[in-house]
């Protein structure tokens, strides 16, 4: 692989956010308008992007590919975070709008249905009583009521991250989109009329790959490609009543009805760094160094030798920020897959087995004194290590890690946070045997190693 080979991979690796490419953003509004018959207040939000070519020189990112982001992608996650600004301003307000029942009423329904809504109010009443009480006690209590929740939370974060991964991977499901010219929104539909495209965010197939090797031939003209929309899906509290895209302008209105003002530009502009328009699995950045870099390794044809081989710097390779393994596994034919490498010790562990683990250890506290011009011989580098992973699990060497499971208490007291050792200590009535040689110390005693470890014994005649 040639520098040039090296630096188009790089940018088709790096992560970019529509934020990134966006060149001006305004906001208009119309406090007094009627829109079918109601009373409202319009924002008109009109974005304009830059050309992606100007930023990543090798990126295969087309207009029509930024047009499509921003009519599904974008614009589904800025009408989500409009509806949860505005959930947060009702808390802060001590206002609470009870969204009416979604379900369609059936002749079968009973009464049964009011106490169970009555009994879900009363259990947000206390939720908001709950928060109060946390609010008026101080910082512990809303500590203790953040530990009570984050089980919800990470159930929350998952479920947005799957809902994140659905909706990218229902941009490459086949469905037709439907649109007027002005680019209002019909049958819940987003799109424009007679356009072909597919998205870039799902793993080419053939055909793709020959169309893009077409692309970079001599010929300018655009083959037709199969069309791949995704569907737009509209949610009952979504406020857009008109979207159109017109090259890299897109423009969208929102209707708001006795709601508060909101800074709808600052929503757009961290909507914008959530919102990919190119993404390689857990890559967020990448860049192209040579091998004669410190964490680069790189033994030629034949890694069991371990030979370093003759013009390591003209030798060119990939230092990316973010780990993910599998996404490289997939690009054999392009990397040499059996030199990755990560200075995140888990991954290595849970990739490569506690060995990979152990010699990464070894290899990033290397570099951290070779940095400063200090030599350390390697086997106080490799007790570090099998200290840490003699278990078959990573365990750091801190208060935290292995001296916490050290039995001794007057051990962990000479190490850090010494009140609170001596606080459970006497909680839990802990007895220490005076083993150890940092318990010895701190009583002043003799350590039962070398000459302290065995006594003389004389005869006396009595």
């Amino acid at each position: 692989m040639c520098r040039e080979d090296a630096f188009r991979l790089a940018d088709k690796m790096k992560k970019i956010t529509v934020a990134e490419i966006l060149e001006s953003m305004g906001v208009s509004v119309t406090p007094f308008a009627v829109h079918n018959g109601d009373i409202c207040s319009i924002y008109k939000l009109k974005m304009r992007l830059g050309k992606p070519g100007r930023y990543l020189k090798n990126s295969d990112i087309t207009v029509t590919d930024c047009q499509h982001i921003l009519e599904v992608v974008f614009l589904r996650e800025l009408e989500d975070a409009i509806q949860n600004h505005l959930v947060l301003l009702s808390r802060i307000s001590g206002i609470k709008n009870f969204m009416p029942d979604s379900r369609p009423n059936a002749s079968s329904e009973t009464d049964e249905d009011v106490p169970e809504s009555r009994s879900h109010e009363t259990e947000n009443d206390d939720d908001t009583d709950d928060e109060g009480r946390a609010e008026d006690l101080g910082l512990d209590a809303q500590k203790q009521k953040q530990q009570a929740t984050d089980e919800m939370d990470y159930e929350d974060g998952s479920e947005e991250e799957q809902n994140e991964g659905a909706s990218l991977a229902g941009l490459e499901s086949e469905n037709d989109m439907s649109e007027d010219e002005n680019g209002t929104i019909e049958n819940n539909v987003i799109g424009s009329d007679n356009e072909k495209d597919d998205i870039f965010h799902g793993s080419p197939n053939a055909e793709d790959g020959s169309k893009l090797k077409s692309r970079e031939g001599n010929t300018r003209a655009e083959p037709k490609r199969k069309k791949m929309r995704g569907k737009f899906i509209r949610k009952e509290t979504d406020r857009a009543i008109f979207s159109a895209t017109k090259g890299l302008v897109f423009e969208v209105h929102f209707k708001f009805v006795n709601e508060p003002h909101i800074l709808l530009a600052q929503i757009a502009e961290k909507t914008a760094k959530k919102v990919y328009i190119q993404s390689f699995g857990k890559i967020d950045q990448c860049r192209v160094t040579d091998c004669s870099e410190n964490q680069v390794f790189y033994y030629g044809e034949d890694p069991k030798q371990r030979k370093s081989p003759s013009g390591k710097a003209n030798i060119p390779a990939l230092h990316t920020a973010g780990v993910d393994f599998s996404a490289f596994w997939k690009m054999e034919g392009h990397l040499d897959v059996r030199y990755l490498y990560s200075n995140n010790i888990h991954a290595m562990l849970n990739t490569y087995g506690v060995e990979a683990a152990r010699e990464t250890i070894i290899s990033e506290i290397s570099n951290v004194f070779t940095s400063y011009g200090i030599g350390v011989n390697i086997r106080h580098l490799t007790l570090i290590a099998d200290f840490m992973t003699h278990s078959g699990r990573y365990r750091p060497m801190s208060r935290l890690g292995s001296i916490a499971e050290c039995i001794s208490p007057f051990s962990k007291m000479s190490f850090e946070t010494a009140s609170k050792f001596i606080v459970d200590a006497a909680k839990h009535g802990l007895v220490d045997n005076l083993e150890t040689p940092s318990s010895r110390i701190c009583l002043g005693l003799p350590v039962k190693m070398g000459t302290g470890s065995f006594g003389l014994m004389q005869k006396v005649e009595i």
